[in-house]
């Protein structure tokens, strides 16, 4: 009995000790927890601009599992640091992988916008946003109606702008007044109107170095609304830095890097885009080209294209599926044929992929927008960003491999300048170009191939 009860006091010490050990554990990850809450819901705010996006193009739907996965590799990727520097690093890292991951589904008209949401949603998580100034700037300076007081006797001067510079006095603050100080310095304010960058013009009072950015935003809507693009770049820029206002140029491979074989992979065309050649070399580089199998989605397709995903499985092929918009009877079938990937997992090869094509459709499978990897193909902007894309999509072996170097290399960036520039110069319609046409990178791979071929010969 002395020994039970010896033995009883010991286990009853050591249940002690562990559960003050486990207290102790307890408290260190409560600790740890609430340490990082300010990463998740910062994170979490951005959820809800990805989640929104929807509203603009029904391709841009994006799922809490996608998301999650992207949260995750943040954490991962994250530069090391300690306390607050860590916290800020995590920060950073899942809003630039965020911004990436996105921009490579949306169209280049809203790349700018996704942007200045994410902008939008940061300064008022940080409590740095004036919501009255922000609702005016959105709704593009107001104004309108009746004019409550007389509107200056100048040129330059219009009902409107008047108007707009009248909504903005009533914020106060920073524009108390507003309308008075326009009065008493109207050469001043019409040197900011005649200037070709209006935002680096210097303006009456030093308002310009007064002002946020958003302040300075509802001025120039008020003078000069065609600024206003100028201004949004600002705002996004000195929230969340220059890297947010360059898109990363679209690359297939990184976006193959990313996929996984039960994620299919989903290619946005525009009008006269075609992927197929670029993903073909893709194939070549990952010695997979003799298992890619097409079919082309119409009528009566539909057996053939599941029976090329059941073949696929064991063999690794890649299936590409085009023109899934044309198809929308066969789209619930492949909706449920994607939802039970991985219920499949132990038969599917870790080579294949499924590779899909379509344009905007509202039919498309909401698991494939929502889960998949979606690429949109259409030329970027600017002559820096289309030189990029061109040069990425060619083939290191095949750019070196010219038995003339500097010739070749010298006309191919001649060729690739040409190209970017024609696509710059179809935003101008007929004064660009008479006859509309697309100048796809299927005419610039032709175009380059002939060059090289004509150079060698």
């Amino acid at each position: 009995l002395i020994n039970t009860l010896g033995n009883a006091k010991v286990a009853s010490q050591r249940i002690e000790e562990r559960v003050a050990v486990q207290e102790k554990t307890q408290a260190e990850i409560s600790e740890t927890r609430k340490f990082y809450m300010p990463v998740a819901f910062r994170s979490s705010a951005q959820f809800f601009v990805v989640a929104d996006l929807a509203s603009i193009e029904p391709t841009y739907q994006y799922s809490l599992e996608w998301f999650v996965g992207i949260y995750l590799a943040a954490i991962d990727h994250a530069e090391k640091g300690r306390g607050e520097a860590r916290l800020k690093n995590l920060n950073n890292e899942f809003t630039f992988r965020l911004y990436n991951n996105v921009c490579r589904s949306l169209f280049e008209k809203d790349k700018l916008l996704f942007s200045l949401l994410l902008t939008v949603k940061m300064l008022g998580h940080d409590s740095e946003l004036n919501h009255a100034q922000m609702m005016l700037f959105f709704q593009a300076g107001g104004g309108g109606g009746i004019l409550s007081r007389p509107k200056p006797q100048v040129v330059w001067m219009s009902d409107a702008m008047w108007s707009r510079i009248l909504e903005a006095e009533k914020l106060g603050g920073m524009f108390e007044g507003l309308a008075t100080k326009f009065e008493q310095d109207l050469p001043g304010w019409q040197k900011v109107f005649d200037s070709d960058i209006p935002t680096e013009e210097k303006w009456p009072g030093g308002l310009h170095e007064k002002m946020g950015p958003l302040e300075r935003g509802l001025i120039i809507l008020a003078i000069r609304p065609d600024g206003t693009v100028r201004i949004m770049q600002e705002m996004i820029r000195a929230k969340l830095g220059d890297r947010f206002l360059s898109p990363p140029p679209f690359s297939l491979e990184s976006c193959y890097a990313d996929s996984k074989p039960e994620v299919p992979l989903l290619f946005v065309l525009t009008m006269g885009a075609d992927p197929m050649s670029e993903l073909m070399n893709l194939a070549v580089t990952k010695d997979a080209k003799d298992g890619v199998r097409t079919v082309s989605l119409g009528q009566g397709q539909g057996p053939k294209a599941t029976a090329a995903i059941n073949e696929g499985f064991g063999t690794g092929a890649w299936i590409v599926l085009q023109n899934c918009h044309l198809a929308t009877s066969y789209m619930p079938t492949l909706e449920g044929i994607v939802e039970n990937f991985e219920a499949n997992m132990d038969t599917i090869s870790p080579q294949f992929r499924l590779w899909l094509t379509a344009m905007p459709d509202p039919n498309l499978p909401v698991s494939v927008l929502q889960n998949g990897i979606k690429m949109t193909v259409e030329p970027p902007k600017g002559l820096k960003a289309n030189l990029i894309r061109a040069y990425l999509a060619y083939d290191p072996q095949w750019f070196e491999s010219s038995t003339k170097p500097h010739t070749f290399k010298k006309m191919l960036f001649g060729l690739s300048f040409f190209h970017a520039l024609i696509l710059e110069r179809r935003k101008f319609g007929p004064l660009g170009w008479n006859i509309r046409y697309e100048f796809s990178d299927p005419d610039r791979h032709i175009s380059s191939a002939q060059l090289k071929m004509f150079l060698e010969e």
